[in-house]
């Protein structure tokens, strides 16, 4: 494991929860795992990424589970800004309907040179296929190939997406069944723009394999410490839980979690860790206040990196830019704990794709384990589904 845990929480680790969790996985009961580490998926992806060379913006439409894990694959190990190199490949993850939004995309992208990734498991999710139906429209009226400029991305069994693929002639993949939005980033979701972005998605895997057998053999493993040491300050009414990334590449790493801890276990009215971003250092000048002498009802999850991409000296100075983030993550840390705010970190030596796939497949382990502790249903999010029926009544 290249990933580390750093704590100074001293937890008990649950008895059993590690045998009892690989039991349900051999059941099929965790799906995530098997379709993280399915080779044949790696391959096929590697293949169909070629398909997509000729276009130079890939606009994924989607929203929640559908976006926010490509979107943190391709800020981890995308250049960052590439969207300010002339000839690189632009990706854009719409997951937003907002009109003034998509006008201005619309003037900025030529439809010739644009392909749209549409992502929807149940293939009827409205905001998605609206922005669908607004954009095929657009390819139409240039009298565009449809098939050439659209790839859905949903289950093989019902809805508006396959019956669309079938009579438009768009590509489809899948989405399987049994696997929820927020765990799907390894499968063909978040892995299809990653392959077309030209990201190592077999080191990716690589990684996700790496942790989930740390997971495995060992009885301390960092996904089961983490989510126990976080199970156990969220009983002592720490239940505001602050995701704190140290780095650019990863701060939308923190809204990717934040839907996987929100959705996964906010089931109960008793069970209820509300989890939240912070972005180092930028939100040392905004939260860090509440943090350090508001109520004392936080934990925190540093993500933190040894060594960044780039140096950035600083003239006249014995430090470079990363040094001084390094050292901010750091004194924000030792002044928490001095305020008794506790905290653990992630040490991630050095963001690469294997490290990423780490970091994925631990966050999910975690999560799993803690509904588990909970007693909550990890995959069902029936809260969500009453606001959804409300909306379509609206506009009939």
């Amino acid at each position: 494991m290249k990933i580390k845990l750093q704590t100074t929480v001293k937890s008990p680790l649950p008895s059993n929860l590690r045998d009892s969790f690989l039991d349900e996985v051999e059941k099929g009961m965790h799906p995530f795992i098997d379709t993280a580490l399915d080779q044949d998926l790696i391959k096929k992806l590697k293949t169909l990424a070629k398909d997509y060379k000729k276009f130079k913006k890939i606009i994924v439409l989607g929203i929640g589970g559908s976006s926010l894990g490509g979107i943190a694959l391709i800020r981890a190990l995308y250049t960052p800004l590439k969207h300010m190199e002339k000839d690189a490949t632009h990706f854009f993850f719409l997951d937003q309907i907002d009109p003034d939004l998509i006008s201005h995309l619309e003037s900025n992208i030529d439809l010739k040179n644009t392909h749209f990734i549409v992502i929807s498991k149940s293939g009827g999710t409205i905001e998605t296929v609206s922005l669908y139906k607004y954009f095929l429209g657009k390819i139409k009226n240039q009298k565009l190939k449809t098939e050439d400029h659209f790839t859905f991305v949903t289950n093989q069994k019902s809805g508006f997406l396959l019956e669309e693929a079938q009579k438009q002639g768009i590509k489809t993949l899948s989405v399987p069944e049994n696997l929820s939005g927020r765990f799907s980033v390894l499968s063909n979701v978040g892995l299809l723009p990653a392959a077309i972005a030209k990201l190592d998605i077999e080191a990716i895997q690589k990684g996700a394999k790496e942790a989930f057998e740390d997971f495995k053999k060992s009885s301390s493993s960092l996904a089961l410490t983490l989510a126990a040491n976080q199970y156990a300050l969220n009983k002592q009414n720490k239940s505001i839980n602050v995701i704190f990334p140290y780095s650019y590449r990863l701060n939308r790493f923190a809204d990717w979690y934040i839907q996987l801890m929100a959705e996964s276990l906010g089931k109960k009215r008793a069970v209820g860790p509300t989890p939240i971003r912070a972005i180092g250092p930028t939100d040392q000048h905004s939260q860090l206040q509440l943090f350090m002498e508001g109520p004392r009802n936080k934990q925190i999850l540093f993500l933190e990196v040894g060594k960044t991409h780039h140096e950035a000296k600083i003239p006249g100075e014995k430090y470079t830019l990363g040094d001084l983030m390094l050292a901010e993550k750091k004194g924000t840390e030792q002044a928490l704990e001095k305020a008794s705010v506790p905290s653990q970190t992630l040490h991630i030596p050095y963001i690469d794709a294997e490290a990423i796939g780490e970091l994925i497949m631990t966050l999910e382990l975690q999560i799993a384990l803690l509904a588990k502790m909970y007693g909550v249903n990890t995959y069902n999010q029936p809260g969500v589904e009453a606001g959804k029926k409300i909306t379509k009544g609206l506009l009939k």
